[in-house]
């Protein structure tokens, strides 16, 4: 079952990406099915991020076609100039250059284009079926099998908390959206001491 959304280039509109997404890949392997998931979801916060200065809508689409599934993506612009595939893992200590690269590792194919004034980004995963050695457009070599490609994503994710203490993420949300209702862990609560002492 194929799915075309146009959204307008809002973070809000993420989540109901995710909801049609999720039941459009609902048939495929668990694992296959969350790797494109975060992969969408990468690609669209790019193209609402970066790509939709002019505000036209994003339009998302996945379809399936003999043993693959292809997510495409594709913002209004302007684009100054369509970004380059990463080959290596961007710096620790960089801002960002992380979205594409994450892409790449999750998926078997990637194609990033000038559409008109924006960026179409093609993202092809391999649905189980037999089929032709993925390649990534930009020079980027394939990954060669599933399981380097699994392992790099639990590096990637290990790296990401060892680096991080917990509370950091905590704060960071408090931050984003206060929530009176919501204790802050990192803050002793008063009541507890008093029980404890009593």
């Amino acid at each position: 079952m194929p799915m075309h959304l146009n959204i307008s280039p809002s973070s809000a509109h993420l989540a109901e990406v995710r909801r049609a997404a999720r039941l459009v890949l609902r048939a495929l392997p668990a694992d296959i099915a969350h790797d494109l998931l975060l992969a969408l979801d990468e690609a669209v916060s790019n193209a609402v991020e970066h790509g939709s200065a002019g505000g036209g809508p994003v339009e998302v689409c996945i379809e399936y076609s003999e043993g693959w599934v292809e997510l495409r993506v594709l913002d209004r612009g302007p684009t100054r100039a369509v970004p380059a595939l990463p080959a290596d893992p961007p710096s620790p200590m960089a801002l960002g250059g992380r979205g594409l690269w994450l892409i790449s590792q999750l998926s078997d194919e990637v194609r990033v284009e000038p559409a008109g004034l924006g960026t179409l980004l093609a993202i092809r995963r391999r649905t189980g079926a037999t089929g032709a050695r993925p390649s990534h457009s930009g020079g980027r070599p394939a990954m060669r099998d599933r399981a380097q490609r699994d392992g790099r994503r639990d590096r990637m994710r290990d790296r990401a908390f060892d680096r991080h203490d917990p509370r950091e993420f905590l704060d960071r949300r408090s931050l984003r959206s206060p929530d009176p209702t919501v204790a802050d862990p990192t803050v002793a609560d008063p009541t507890v001491a008093d029980r404890a002492a009593g």
